[in-house]
């Protein structure tokens, strides 16, 4: 997982430079890599909340990422540094990301709430 953090903040660094970025060949769609960026996401708050679970398992999650979407690693980071290289666009990815799990939030406090009055 920190090496998709520190990936995402490499590629965010190498946005501020003035070299025009080329499109690469294998780009990761903005749809899929909004999904793929939801996963780490979650699965690094989840790190945060239960760090004795993901350091006892030993499992490569952002391996297990990149493979739930069939991706591999150099597909990814070049796709990342694209997008963060168009930090309008990157932005508005992650907006979309936020508003996202915004919603997912919300839909399991309901369903949370619904369970406890029945009990």
């Amino acid at each position: 997982m920190n090496k998709v953090i520190l990936l995402l903040f490499i590629g965010f660094f190498m946005a501020c430079s003035n070299n025009a970025l080329k499109k690469p060949d294998n780009l990761i769609p903005e749809e899929k890599m909004e999904l793929i960026l939801k996963d780490v996401f979650l699965l690094n708050s989840g790190k945060v909340y239960n760090k004795k679970l993901f350091t006892e398992n030993k499992i490569s999650f952002q391996a297990n990422i990149l493979k739930k979407h069939t991706v591999d690693s150099l597909q990814f980071v070049e796709s990342n540094k694209y997008y963060t290289y168009n930090q309008d666009k990157y932005l508005e990815m992650l907006k979309r990301i936020k508003v996202d799990l915004e919603r997912e939030r919300d839909s399991i406090k309901e369903v949370i709430e619904k369970e406890t009055k029945k009990d």
